[in-house]
């Protein structure tokens, strides 16, 4: 992947900000906006082996980088990741039920940041040929190894639908809702914990048969924090809009090239958080 990103930081575009406890203070280099270049890259595999004529083990592994091109303040930024899934999958007529573990590792400036590990499960029920309903849960240990007083506890559970439509270019669509509770370990600190609450939604049209496909995602998150931020004096709460547009052209047997473009808007009602992000980004893909 080759992209541009205008906020590879996730930071405020503001030069200074008024805390309450303080005064009117200058934010130095790497905590207001950096925009940049990057190159990434991701590899994966997956699996799904038969064990009976209802039940399969299924599992995978992926690895990805992306690294910025700028200077040694952006290149701080750079990420990369390891993870890996496993588990079993039950199948009979409508519904499928699948049960595994998950593991992560995220990397910041080729330094481990966060470990997750965890379980997830998911109920897929075909209410038609063309349409699907599924409900899905998830529980994750959050570990930061450098700053253990981010450690936390997160558990999701939601709500998905996805149908095909009979129209011109065979749209699916898909939208989701869910909630949840990400829960600090250590004690003083309810401002670093939260309870998200959000909804998703997603369409896919078919320009050109087994070819070009042209898609849309939406999505609006809500985080309501758990106490006040010692320095503003108010607890945080953010309201964060996703929207991204893509394509993907297969053309030839098992390569695609996929551009795309992404926009995040976080509103925070404490204003070092609050950030917006344009990434615009081409990708060049292998399946075997």
């Amino acid at each position: 992947t080759f992209g541009i990103d205008s906020n590879v930081n996730s930071a405020t575009g503001s030069g200074s900000l008024a805390i309450p406890a303080i005064g009117t203070v200058t934010l130095g280099p790497g905590l207001t906006r950096l925009s940049d270049n990057f190159l990434a890259f991701s590899a994966g595999a997956s699996v799904a082996h038969p064990l009976s004529t209802e039940w399969s083990f299924v599992g995978g592994a992926r690895i990805g980088g992306r690294f910025n091109q700028g200077d040694d303040l952006k290149t701080l930024f750079d990420t990369s990741s390891l993870d890996a899934d496993a588990g079993a999958r039950w199948a009979r007529d409508k519904n499928s039920v699948t049960l595994g573990v998950q593991v992560n590792s995220f990397y910041l400036d080729n330094n481990r940041f966060r470990d997750a590990a965890g379980v997830v499960g998911q109920w897929q029920h075909n209410l038609s040929d063309t349409s699907q309903i599924s409900v899905f849960g998830q529980w994750t240990d959050l570990r930061y190894p450098t700053q253990g007083i981010r450690d936390a506890e997160r558990s999701i559970a939601g709500v998905a639908y996805a149908r095909s439509l009979q129209l011109a270019y065979s749209p699916v669509v898909f939208v989701s809702g869910y909630f949840g509770s990400e829960k600090e370990k250590a004690a003083g600190v309810p401002h670093l914990g939260h309870d998200p609450l959000g909804l998703r939604a997603g369409v896919q049209l078919t320009l050109q048969p087994d070819r070009l496909f042209l898609n849309g995602y939406a999505g609006y998150e809500e985080r309501h924090y758990g106490g006040q931020e010692p320095l503003f004096g108010i607890a945080r709460k953010d309201r964060q809009t996703d929207l991204r547009v893509g394509m993907q052209w297969r053309f030839a047997p098992g390569w695609s090239l996929n551009p795309q473009i992404s926009y995040t808007d976080n509103r925070s009602s404490v204003t070092l958080f609050k950030y917006d992000r344009t990434v615009t980004s081409v990708s060049l893909r292998k399946d075997f």
